[in-house]
């Protein structure tokens, strides 16, 4: 068995430290790096800068990713897909970004056209950080419009697979700007089209049915869980599900 190069111990430190938002520590392990690799050091990976954005994203530090982005183009490395989707979740994160986020899906799509690479084409992952990034936006007139008209992209998007996460993402936007009825309406729109939706939906939903005193839609999306939605349902779910029916019951006496 072979040893573990020291480049790979920093790796895993700089991960861990992107894992928990750690961005000054982050820095601190890519200048560790730079200065302990001698000769070993054969310039930056992708990766590493990546892992850096993760760290600013992960601190809601949007300031700090785009400036390693920069930095890593500075050393020739392109961004890829993690990249611009980590970007994003940073956009996401701070308050007030949805054209920034706009702006980033327009420059993915570009640069996949240009440099005939599908693999940098906005996915799904890429969406559900955009609707993150409307959501946060409150100084964003007509929010709601552009959700449903962000929808119908994500929809007609041949490339897109639009999976069980960013169907749900779609939903908590929704109740994010108050429109729970719409929220509902997709609900029935992916279930109908036979894509289901995970459990976290159908509970998103009925807390807020619940703290609109709705009995019936939280009975409803309660029983409609446990016979639709995709994936396991979890018995915390469950039990919470009932509980949230029990104070919207009592809520009516």
């Amino acid at each position: 068995m072979g040893l573990v190069s020291p480049r790979a111990v920093l790796d895993a430190l700089l991960d861990a430290c992107a894992e928990q938002g750690e961005l000054m520590r982050a820095r601190a392990v890519m200048r560790r790096m730079r200065s302990r690799m001698l000769g070993g050091f054969h310039g930056w990976k992708r990766k590493e800068f990546n892992l850096l954005i993760k760290a600013a994203a992960r601190s809601r530090d949007p300031s700090a990713a785009f400036l390693a982005a920069g930095e890593m183009r500075t050393h020739g490395i392109s961004p890829d897909a993690c990249t611009y989707n980590t970007l994003l979740y940073a956009v996401s994160k701070g308050a007030g970004g949805y054209r920034e986020g706009r702006a980033l899906l327009v420059e993915m799509r570009s640069r996949a056209v240009l440099a005939k690479n599908h693999r940098l084409l906005p996915n799904a992952l890429s969406y559900t950080c955009l609707l993150g990034c409307l959501t946060s936006d409150e100084s964003m007139e007509d929010r709601f419009e552009t959700l449903v008209q962000l929808e119908e992209e994500m929809c007609e998007d041949a490339d897109l697979r639009l999976d069980a996460v960013a169907r749900a993402a779609v939903i908590d936007a929704c109740l994010a700007l108050g429109r729970m009825d719409a929220g509902l309406s997709y609900l029935n729109k992916y279930v109908g089209w036979g894509r289901g939706v995970r459990g976290h939906a159908y509970m998103a939903l009925m807390r807020s049915f619940a703290a609109n005193k709705d009995v019936v839609k939280v009975r409803g999306l309660k029983e409609r869980m446990l016979r639709e939605a995709q994936g396991r349902v979890h018995k915390s779910q469950i039990k919470e599900a009932e509980k949230l029916l029990e104070g919207a019951a009592a809520s009516m006496d």
